[in-house]
C-alpha cells in the first residue's frame, strides 16, 4: 500500500520543508519519492502520477507521496503557467510490532485546505524551520506531527465519526 500511518507514539522527523514556485517545466524536479513527502498547492494546477493513479492538484489541495513509490508529475496546462507549491520531505520511522498506541490513516488527497488552520500552521512552520534561529527548529517535528494530526481530522472519515469526541462535547 501506499499510505502513511500516523503512530502516537512515534515523531516523524522532518528532513526538508520549503516553498518551490516556478514553471511547470521547472518544478517537476521537485516531485520526488525519494522521501514521505506532503505537497500543499498555493498557486497553479497540475497533476500527480502515483503508481499509476492520478491526482489532479489546484491551489488548496494537499497530496502525501510515500517514499519508494513510481511518481512523475504530469502538466496537461501550458507549462509556462507559474506554480507555488509548498513542501514538507520527512521520514516516519517504522512502527513498532506492539499494540499499546493508536494508529491512524493519513488521507493521501485533501481538497480545499486553504483557509483552514492545517494550511496556516503548514506556512507558518516551514518558515522556522528555515528561520536562522536554532531554537524555532527545535520542536519542528514535534510541528510536523501536529500538521499530520490535523490532516486526520481534516478527513472525512474523522469528521463523521460517531465516536469523535469533540463533537460530544
Amino acid at each position: 500500500m501506499n499510505e502513511l500511518i500516523l503512530d502516537n507514539r512515534i515523531m516523524p522527523v522532518v528532513l526538508a520543508a520549503g516553498n518551490i514556485s516556478g514553471t511547470c517545466s521547472s518544478i517537476s524536479g521537485y516531485i520526488s519519492s525519494l522521501y514521505d513527502s506532503l505537497y500543499i498547492v498555493i498557486d497553479g494546477y497540475f497533476d500527480i502520477i502515483e503508481n499509476d493513479v492520478q491526482y489532479t492538484l489546484s491551489p488548496g489541495s494537499a497530496l502525501f507521496i510515500k517514499h519508494g513509490t513510481d511518481v512523475r508529475a504530469s502538466f496537461h496546462h501550458n507549462e509556462n503557467d507559474c506554480i507555488i507549491i509548498n513542501y514538507y520531505y520527512f521520514d516516519i520511522p517504522a512502527k513498532r510490532d506492539d499494540n499499546s498506541g493508536n494508529q491512524y490513516i493519513i488521507p493521501k488527497h485533501l481538497e480545499n485546505v486553504s483557509g483552514s488552520i492545517l494550511f496556516e500552521k503548514a506556512e507558518r512552520y516551514i518558515e522556522l524551520f528555515n528561520s536562522d534561529s536554532t531554537y524555532s527548529r527545535l520542536d519542528i517535528n514535534a510541528r510536523f506531527f501536529d500538521i499530520l494530526s490535523e490532516c486526520v481530522k481534516y478527513s472525512i472519515d474523522y469528521r463523521h465519526n460517531p465516536n469523535n469526541l469533540s463533537e460530544n462535547i
